[in-house]
């Protein structure tokens, strides 16, 4: 007639399984050591990936956006330095992609000491998104 209550509590446990399941394969994972990288649940993007990274008195900053389908690809990559509680805007760079081929674009700019980050934004086909990495100090 009613289940038991054991049967009732593995039901429970699959659930919370399954939703945390769910809730996994539309995450956005984690920035690490300058570097980010986000996989969307969309039509046309497939992954954006940004990082940031220092050699001497440079910033070398590379952004790659990957689309799912044959959709033109448009990316700005800007280097942000912080100043107090706001970010000024140190150097971008830009470039576009057509045909579902990949869009890699990158830049190599003087840097004093200081906290930076970059970002990347854009769209593919008509789906825009933004990636960030996380604050990175020189």
């Amino acid at each position: 007639m009613f289940p038991s209550r054991k049967a009732r509590s593995l039901t429970r446990m699959a659930c919370c399984l399954l939703l945390l399941c769910v809730l996994f394969s539309v995450s956005v994972s984690p920035a690490l050591a300058g570097e980010a990288h986000i996989r969307l649940r969309s039509v046309h993007i497939k992954t954006v990936s940004v990082s940031l990274s220092f050699q001497g008195s440079s910033a070398v900053c590379n952004a790659t956006a990957f689309p799912k389908t044959d959709s033109d690809v448009s990316m700005t990559l800007i280097l942000y330095k912080k100043s107090g509680n706001f970010w000024t805007r140190q150097c971008s760079w830009s470039g576009s992609a057509s045909n579902g081929n990949s869009l890699w674009v990158s830049g190599t700019a003087y840097v004093a000491s200081g906290t930076y980050k970059l970002v990347a934004s854009g769209t593919m086909g008509d789906e825009s998104f933004r990636v960030e990495t996380q604050e990175k100090t020189h």
